[in-house]
């Protein structure tokens, strides 16, 4: 419980201030959570000795500025490939 207390003191003004900053810090915000999302998986699967390539990171970039830049669904497509 106090973990959670803790964690949302500092982290609710971490994301007040990259949506206050504007559209470039917001993303690169949102671009750091991916990669720590993306890095988590690869773990989660590394301890049931399942290994997941270096593609999975491709592919979650691939994604993410296939959304900023307007062509997610080519992106998506490729990804599936």
């Amino acid at each position: 419980m106090i973990f959670r207390i803790i964690t949302a003191s500092w982290g609710i003004p971490v994301l007040l201030f990259f949506v206050y900053a504007g559209k470039y810090w917001f993303m690169f915000l949102l671009l750091v959570l991916i990669l720590c999302s993306t890095h988590e998986v690869n773990l989660m699967m590394k301890c049931k000795n399942y290994n997941m390539p270096f593609v999975t990171f491709v592919t979650s970039f691939l994604i993410f500025f296939g959304n900023i830049f307007g062509f997610l669904p080519l992106a998506v497509f490729l990804s599936t490939l």
